[in-house]
């Protein structure tokens, strides 16, 4: 009785609801090593959000209208941007300090230099200052219009891809909870002053860190692996979007190391990283369509 409910929630609420079960079970185990004694308030946003889901579940039950049902496929992944900071207050719990010296060792071992320090050092001007923050503010905004764009061409589509997407963001942010690491930015800077506040894209910038940024999830680069994914689902389907977007993801791998947010090694694992994470994702997707009776009767 109670499998024959869980198979009418969609692939991508099922997900959401394993990982926040897992990562309360990680909370509850290591209560006392949680940051700041977040605690109690990371378990009263998962109770919001579980709200969030249950009120669209329960209104999809009387109003069967598309637009609910596309709602239910997509919104989980905008809460990827309250579980991102959240892996800040998780971080420590294993390893009770930053990986970050191990990080640096390594990169100055591949690359004889910190990349991070040097890139924008050597290129200190104002205009490339902005293109690279603009670069980096891309990112989240990118992931909204490829959705969009998906759902225009083919909504099951669309929810594949949200779904791929939301599973690919919860793989890093276990590492990120697992392996903390800070980036430059935070290890190596005094953030505020990283980079030098030379026009409105890098104060933009600054804001929305302000609001949601924290000294975690350095490595691997999740913007460069899920910039990986999405551009591949891209090209799964067409690729007419691959091609107008080619240029702005080439910039956005740059960003990272110019404005400091990463290491150049994190790059490369971000790289290396998406593969092994987009197959993961794929057969975790593969199950759960198998197992919901919500996309069988839509099909």
């Amino acid at each position: 009785m109670l499998i024959t409910k869980y198979k009418k929630f969609y692939p991508v609420e099922i997900i959401t609801l394993v990982y926040m079960m897992l990562t309360t079970l990680y909370i509850v185990a290591f209560w006392g090593s949680v940051k700041e004694d977040a605690a109690v308030t990371l378990l009263i946003v998962r109770l919001a959000i579980l709200g969030v889901m249950a009120g669209l579940y329960v209104w999809n039950q009387y109003d069967r209208r598309q637009g609910i049902i596309t709602l239910r496929n997509i919104l989980p992944l905008a809460f990827v941007i309250y579980f991102y900071p959240e892996t800040y207050y998780l971080n420590h719990c294993i390893f009770s300090g930053s990986l970050d010296a191990t990080v640096i060792r390594i990169d100055q071992q591949l690359f004889g230099c910190s990349l991070s320090t040097v890139f924008s050092e050597a290129v200190p001007f104002a205009w490339f200052n902005e293109l690279m923050n603009l670069a980096y503010l891309s990112y989240f905004f990118t992931i909204l219009f490829v959705i969009l764009y998906l759902l225009f061409c083919n909504k099951d589509n669309a929810y594949r891809s949200a779904f791929i997407l939301l599973c690919s963001f919860f793989a890093y942010y276990a590492l990120f909870i697992v392996f903390p690491t800070e980036g430059p930015q935070f290890y190596e800077f005094d953030y505020d002053n990283v980079l030098p506040a030379l026009g409105p894209m890098r104060k933009i910038l600054l804001f929305f860190h302000a609001v949601g940024e924290r000294s975690t999830g350095a490595v691997p680069s999740s913007h460069v692996g899920i910039m990986a994914i999405y551009m591949y689902l891209l090209w799964q389907s067409g690729r007419r979007l691959f091609w107008w977007l080619l240029p702005l993801s080439f910039l956005l791998v740059l960003s990272t190391v110019y404005i400091r947010a990463h290491y150049a090694i994190d790059v490369l694992l971000g790289f290396a990283s998406a593969p092994v994470i987009y197959c993961f994702s794929c057969w975790c997707w593969k199950k759960l369509a198998a197992f919901s009776h919500t996309l069988k009767t839509e099909s």
